[in-house]
């Protein structure tokens, strides 16, 4: 089906049509990753329906959590953890190794993995087929000295067994001074069909990542301001508090902008 899938695997754990799922749900299949260059579940969320990043309140940004800081429409908490064909995962869920990215929203969310009220993504390991054999190197270049390479080997021994490896080379440096991320890691799927409507699954992989990541915590408490409101002299303690008004009346929140906005950027 090229860019679209047609099913769900995560919706009670089976192959389930996605028109009859009773949930927005979305895939990105491997015609999307590679078409979008997404290279981790970070990416991918960039282009999820109604979703983005949350920039943690510490500076750290999306390294230094387990949990995946991601808010979706619909979505009740934005710590939702990393999964992995359908298990809790420590890791990035670099797309050298995943065959698909699920994001599931709405209620009914709660049923998919380790879903919880509101939304949950679900990344779905490659799988050794045994059909036929094929081998594939991507490579990608970029702006900060970016440089990645990705190999995929699939190899079946017989209609029964079949081995796949993926292996990935991931460095470059960040748009701040001494920013850097530096991936290498290796997987390995076996399948095993021992019956016609039984199948043996064996995944394992092996990496290190390496990331220098700036403390920058940039507040801008300005893009709230109406644009008209306006005050002299000092600020009291009470004032900056929005528990006293100004000489003209005025109540101020935020540190003294009238609607203000607290929001973190720069990770």
């Amino acid at each position: 089906h090229g860019f679209a899938s047609s099913q769900t695997f995560s919706g009670g754990r089976l192959a389930t049509p996605l028109a009859d799922t009773a949930a927005p749900y979305q895939v990105m299949n491997q015609q999307v990753i590679q078409a979008l260059g997404i290279t981790e579940l970070r990416d991918a969320l960039d282009w999820a329906t109604n979703s983005y990043i949350e920039t943690h309140w510490q500076g750290g940004g999306y390294y230094i959590n387990i949990p995946l800081n991601n808010t979706t429409r619909g979505g009740g908490t934005p710590d939702n953890f990393r999964q992995s064909n359908f298990f809790q995962y420590f890791g990035p869920n670099d797309s050298y190794n995943v065959e698909r990215y699920d994001v599931g929203r709405g209620g009914n969310a709660v049923l998919f993995g380790l879903g919880q009220l509101g939304a949950t993504t679900i990344t779905q390991f490659k799988q050794a087929q045994t059909n036929q054999p094929f081998e594939s190197l991507d490579v990608m270049a970029g702006s900060y000295h970016r440089m990645r390479a990705a190999l995929d080997v699939n190899r079946p021994v017989n209609d029964k067994l079949a081995v796949r490896v993926d292996a990935v080379y991931d460095k470059g440096d960040g748009w701040r001074d001494n920013d850097f991320k530096f991936t290498r890691a290796g997987f390995a799927a076996v399948k095993f069909k021992p019956f016609k409507n039984t199948e043996i699954r064996i995944n394992a992989e092996r990496g290190q990542q390496d990331v220098l990541q700036s403390w920058a915590v940039l507040s801008d408490y300005f893009a709230g301001w109406d644009g008209k409101t306006v005050f002299n002299g000092a600020e009291t303690d009470a004032q900056r508090a929005g528990t006293a008004p100004t000489a003209n009346g005025t109540i101020l929140v935020n540190s003294g902008n009238n609607q203000g906005v607290n929001r973190l950027g720069g990770n």
